[in-house]
């Protein structure tokens, strides 16, 4: 059950911080955390560009939290996996919903 709600927790997180990590509330939170964390080590900004990347390291701060305030297993590598596939599946799916311009497919 922890793992359904780690690999749950991260996609939230990586949709919130890529996603909305511009708009209000978020950007109060999303914002200094990305110059924080830029400062650190320059790339490592550009996770907040992808949601798959996101996911995956949003899974290490969910399994860490989780193991510290509530003792549950850590298991970050499979839940940050697990986050990153559904991650990709659900966009993917997506995607695929989205209506294609006849223009740019090229008929």
């Amino acid at each position: 059950m922890s793992i359904l709600l780690s690999v749950l927790a991260a996609f939230g997180l990586a949709v919130a911080l890529v996603e909305k990590g511009d708009r209000f509330p978020v950007s109060y939170i999303a914002q200094p955390l990305r110059r924080w964390l830029t400062s650190l080590y320059e790339p490592i900004g550009d996770l907040f560009d992808c949601s798959v990347c996101m996911s995956f390291w949003a899974a290490f701060v969910v399994d860490l939290l989780g193991c510290i305030l509530l003792g549950t297993s850590f298991l970050w590598p499979l839940t940050g996996f697990a986050a990153l596939g559904l991650t990709w599946l659900i966009y993917e799916f997506l995607g695929a919903l989205k209506p294609v311009d006849q223009e740019e497919e090229g008929i």
